[in-house]
């Protein structure tokens, strides 16, 4: 199995990774997670008047992959790393079919569907974009529903 799993360095990504790493069935049955963080790209009116400005990205973009490549590989996974350009969901989409991905896993805030719907999520366009599997993690909260 090939599993994608898009980060951006925010909690709901970190716990997606520790999904990933806490589930020995799954490393049973794969053979390569595959990292992928998507960069926003720079206005090319901006881009011009910063000096080095896609090396700087792409350095915010090791930043985030390294360290969840660290736990992946600890945990006993093949991973391999890549920084795309542009719209998350299309990228996401496009690099899971490259693969070809067999599962995406996501993490996600959380948000009760309501307000997944009216806030909008990278998730959910995945979801709608794509016919691969798509493992949605939660994450974690302290607090009990109210």
């Amino acid at each position: 199995m090939k599993v994608l799993l898009p980060i951006d360095g925010s909690i709901y990504s970190d716990r997606a990774v520790e999904y990933i790493c806490e589930h020995s069935s799954l490393r049973a049955k794969t053979d390569t997670v595959y990292l992928l963080n998507v960069q926003k790209k720079l206005p090319s009116e901006f881009a011009s008047k910063i000096p080095n400005s896609e090396e700087i990205l792409d350095e915010a973009a090791k930043k985030i992959l390294k360290p969840a490549k660290k736990a992946l590989e600890a945990a006993g996974y093949k991973v391999k790393m890549k920084v795309a350009y542009g719209k998350a969901t299309n990228r996401i989409v496009e690099y899971a079919q490259e693969i070809p991905a067999t599962l995406i896993v996501m993490g996600s805030h959380g948000h009760t569907p309501v307000k997944g719907i009216l806030l909008g999520s990278k998730t959910s366009s995945v979801l709608a974009s794509t016919s691969i599997p798509l493992l949605v993690v939660r994450h974690k909260f302290d607090q009990k529903p109210g």
